[in-house]
């Protein structure tokens, strides 16, 4: 089997293959999968709420343009800020629109943060690899591991189809996601 930084090698070279143009055209199929998946969601665990509250992250990198559905503009969402000094995760309400192209990904600009949200509904997890039981291999700081240890959010990865693998060296402090949305699939954790 591959070892970790192997594996990373792997995804960065499959993320590199994928053109501009089919970016956006998976990554609208992507999002209409997304969309599905936490329509069921909303109606079927949080119907009292009017909409879900949902920690997000702005894809860098050839990372899958999740927000392209409109669909998901109904929902509270909020994106995290990064600290290198500890390696935690604070989220900062931000509205959807507030997603910019820019040469080097995507960013979250600064004008529109608002407060802290440490409480969410449901989380999208980034990552590099995916296995349909829920293993994920991230870029290798652990933010997500430790932010994913003490929430009790439902974890949706998204991601493309060739990211998924059939197996991945894990960790005990690796965290598994619910679900893994892809253009083609949606993988329930344990199924």
């Amino acid at each position: 089997m591959k070892t970790k930084p192997q594996w990373r090698q792997f995804a960065k070279d499959i993320l590199e293959q994928i053109s501009l143009i089919e970016r956006d055209k998976l990554s609208k199929q992507i999002s209409n999968q997304l969309a599905q998946v936490l329509n069921q969601i909303h109606s079927t665990q949080f119907m009292e709420q009017e909409f879900l509250r949902i920690g997000a992250f702005a894809p860098i990198q050839k990372e899958v343009l999740w927000f392209k559905s409109k669909l998901l503009e109904k929902h509270c969402f909020s994106f995290p800020k990064l600290s290198k000094e500890d390696h935690s995760m604070v989220f900062y309400e931000a509205p959807i629109k507030s997603l910019q192209d820019e040469l080097w990904g995507i960013s979250v600009p600064e004008q529109y943060c608002q407060k802290p949200k440490d409480e969410h509904d449901v989380l999208l997890i980034p990552g590099l690899l995916f296995t349909p039981r829920g293993q994920r291999l991230g870029r290798g700081a652990g933010y997500y591991d430790r932010y994913l240890e003490k929430s009790k959010a439902i974890r949706i990865a998204v991601c493309f189809e060739k990211q998924i693998v059939n197996e991945l060296e894990t960790q005990k402090h690796d965290e598994l996601m619910d679900f893994v949305v892809t253009e083609e699939n949606i993988y329930t954790r344990g199924k």
